[in-house]
């Protein structure tokens, strides 16, 4: 999967299908990150250990199938100690072997695949389920998650800003489109890159 031609095959694909979700999941999306936004505010903390794996697994889950998964963060952490099993090791000082923790990963990628595909109806079995479980895993790793911890922190703390980014959101077209998110957000895509001026995601594992 790391080679290059191969890799970019499959970030195309993501983005088709995210293309063609977009203008039928934005308003579900913003609902799920409104509701937590909220509660971390109310209460004045920001526990993103305990809860932001939980916010991009509800998120995943209200996209991609429409519904809550209320096992969907143990899945997708078994998907993630499935690849790298020493990080199950290092988390929970235990002895572990590859062997178990990938037989784990792939059972419980199969089930989240089972819940995309059944969420699709008649065209379910033609969705490329695989690839969306794949990128929905690693969304809890990567640098781009790093990015988005500290911005949601910066916009729970911060209410004028948080209610000005909302109120761009809203001044979207209904349904939202692609062009529409690149065009027309100056002010979220301003405070996306002053939290990454300001919170560098570098020197993370998977950066």
């Amino acid at each position: 999967w790391a080679n290059g031609e191969t890799h970019r095959g499959m970030k195309a694909r993501l983005a088709a299908i995210v293309d063609e979700l977009i203008p039928h999941t934005a308003d579900r999306a913003r609902r799920v990150a409104t509701r937590y936004l909220e509660s971390w505010s109310s209460r004045g903390d920001f526990p993103w250990l305990a809860e932001f794996n939980g916010f991009t697994t509800d998120l995943f889950c209200e996209v991609f199938t429409g519904r809550e998964i209320p096992e969907a963060t143990d899945l997708f952490t078994a998907v993630l100690y499935g690849v790298d099993p020493f990080r199950k090791q290092s988390f929970e000082r235990q002895a572990v072997t590859r062997e178990d923790n990938v037989e784990e990963g792939q059972r419980a990628k199969k089930t989240l695949c089972d819940h995309v595909i059944a969420s699709r109806g008649e065209a379910g079995a033609a969705f490329d389920a695989d690839l969306i479980v794949g990128a929905g895993g690693f969304a809890v790793i990567p640098a781009l998650k790093n990015v988005l911890i500290n911005l949601y922190a910066q916009l729970s703390s911060k209410p004028a800003i948080r209610q000005r980014v909302i109120e761009e959101l809203r001044a979207l077209p209904t349904p939202p489109t692609q062009e529409a998110l690149k065009d027309q957000t100056p002010y979220l895509d301003a405070c996306i890159y002053e939290t990454i001026r300001l919170f560098p995601p570098v020197g993370h594992y998977y950066a």
